[in-house]
Order: structure tokens, then sequence, then C-alpha cells
């Protein structure tokens, strides 16, 4: 069971990891960070809350799991503070398109009443 355990906890901290490399990648301009990877958070910690309900008894019976939930914590806080981030810059990039919007419908209005659009 430890050895199937800890699968379970390595295969969660690569999808939190790689998710985590996203969101990053993601506030540098590298990428988009939509709803699917937002959804695709909920998989590794829905698997991993009943393992993080039992992680001090578990570290107990096998003090190795403690690194790798050391990992998981780690990258979880990381990731938090990233789709923080990711957030605001989505509500910049809405103010900027809302501006945008604006200022494309007064150039229409300016064109139509120049009558340069027929």
């Amino acid at each position: 069971m430890p050895g199937v355990l800890r699968e379970k906890i390595a295969a969660a901290n690569a999808r939190i990891g790689a998710l985590l490399l996203d969101s990053q990648r993601a506030l540098r301009g590298e990428r988009n960070f939509g709803p699917e990877e937002v959804s695709a958070i909920s998989g590794p910690v829905s698997e991993m809350a009943p393992v993080m309900a039992h992680a001090a008894e578990l570290t107990a019976q096998d003090p190795e799991i403690a690194a790798e939930l050391a990992t998981y914590r780690r990258q979880l806080a990381e990731l938090h503070g990233a789709l923080e981030n990711v957030r605001m810059m989505l509500i910049a990039r809405r103010g900027q398109m809302d501006e945008a919007g604006k200022h494309l419908e007064a150039v229409s209005r300016w064109a139509a009443a120049t009558k340069l659009i027929r």
C-alpha cells in the first residue's frame, strides 16, 4: 500500500506541477490559462483530499511520504498564488477590452457621421 500511495502522491504532484508551470507561462503571456485548466486542478486536489486528511498518520507510518506531501503542499500554495495573479491579469484584460470596445464604437459613430461607412 505505501508504494501505491507514493505513486498516487507523485502523480498528483506531477499534475499540480504542470498546472503551476502553465499558470506561470500564462502570466508571462506565453500561453492561455482558461476554464479548462482551472477545472483540471480539481482532479488532483479531490484525489488528494482523503490523503491529506490523514497526512499526519501517514507520515508517522511512512516517513518517506512526508517529503512528497510537503512538495504537494508547497506546489498547491504556489498554484494558489499564481491563480490569484492570473485572476488579476484577466480582470485587467477585461478592462482593456472594454476600453477597446468603447473606442471602436466611437470610431464607428464618427465614421458613420462623416459618411465614410455606407
